[in-house]
């Protein structure tokens, strides 16, 4: 039986008196309560697995259930239960006592919980159901396409936070960056379409082989499109544009600064970091830092300039993501 203490992530929410609550919980010795802000939870949970997270649904400063959904998009990929509390069900929750039956005190937490994550999914509604159908379909498509690639779910997974942190850095609104976190990860999904012998070469590509490569961003863009949901219009877009170059110099069209869409300047970057500070067939990792001087060369050029200055600023993001997002690796508080 694990008797170690449950890691639990208690988002800061001034109505459920966080203080207050994460003593009550830590009184007992069952769990290891770590208070954090939004923004640290998003960290955390992009590079972690912790064993359960709090979080209001009615957080002022987060448009309500924002955080909540893009939280519970995260739990999808990384796995772990997730509840959502109400002041009132923070209030009412049991005080911890030393030598309480630790499965007693699970079972009562969950018991003061699922009533208020059966209202809150209720009032998610029709819309925010059809979401999670068009997530669900979307991760399908991203699986299939590791099979066929040596990209893997780490690569995805990292990538969609790199563009997230740009698109907020840049000050997008929270529906926008969310869009980009959950849309980005198929930016290759048009690799499907492309040989085995020239997608998993291990050497440089000849003229020929390089065109059709080239083609996958159409193939993304035909598996992705004719749908009416914003969702997979992103993706869509993502998929034929994140190859584009400021200087129109890119493909598959050779569209040029604000011609290229906005989703695909930021999933550039994301890319291209994340492709530079990892091993392929072809080549070995090189230093994040390395890459960081890359990029910031390019600016002009191949990446939009007005992000040189998001991207000097989630870096050090970068970098811890990059991490502790290699393998499965285990939450350290």
């Amino acid at each position: 039986m694990d008797e170690r203490p449950l890691k639990v992530l208690l988002v800061e929410d001034p109505k459920l008196r966080t203080e207050e609550f994460a003593d009550r919980l830590c009184g007992s010795g069952d769990f290891c309560v770590k208070r954090v802000s939004r923004d640290q939870a998003l960290e955390i949970m992009s590079t972690s697995t912790p064993d359960l997270v709090l979080t209001g649904w009615d957080l002022p400063s987060q448009q309500g259930l924002g955080l909540a959904e893009r939280l519970r998009a995260m739990r999808r990929l990384m796995g772990g239960p997730m509840v959502l509390l109400h002041a009132s069900t923070a209030e009412d929750m049991p005080t911890p006592r030393p030598g309480m039956d630790r499965k007693r005190l699970e079972r009562m937490v969950q018991e003061r919980t699922r009533a208020l994550n059966s209202a809150v999914e209720s009032a998610l509604g029709h819309q925010q159901r059809a979401m999670a159908a068009n997530l669900d379909s979307l991760h399908r498509l991203a699986s299939a396409a590791e099979f066929k690639d040596n990209e893997t779910a780490a690569h995805i997974q990292r990538m969609s936070v790199y563009a997230a942190l740009l698109a907020e850095a840049l000050g997008l609104a929270a529906e926008e960056v969310e869009q980009v976190h959950q849309a980005s990860p198929m930016h290759d999904v048009g690799k499907i379409g492309v040989p085995d012998n020239i997608l998993l070469k291990p050497g440089p590509l000849d003229s020929d082989e390089w065109k059709i490569m080239q083609r996958h961003t159409e193939f993304g863009a035909r598996i992705l499109g004719s749908s009416e949901t914003t969702l997979f219009q992103a993706a869509e877009t993502i998929a034929l544009t994140h190859h584009e170059r400021w200087d129109g110099t890119g493909y598959p069209y050779g569209l040029a600064g604000e011609e290229i869409p906005l989703y695909g300047r930021i999933c550039a970057i994301a890319d291209v970091f994340d492709a530079m500070t990892s091993d392929r067939p072809y080549k070995s990792a090189w230093p994040p830092a390395l890459a960081r001087d890359v990029i910031s060369q390019e600016f002009g050029r191949h990446f939009d300039p007005q992000l040189e200055g998001p991207f000097k600023e989630c870096y050090p993001q970068f970098v811890r993501i990059r991490e502790h997002l290699s393998d499965r690796r285990q939450l350290r508080f």
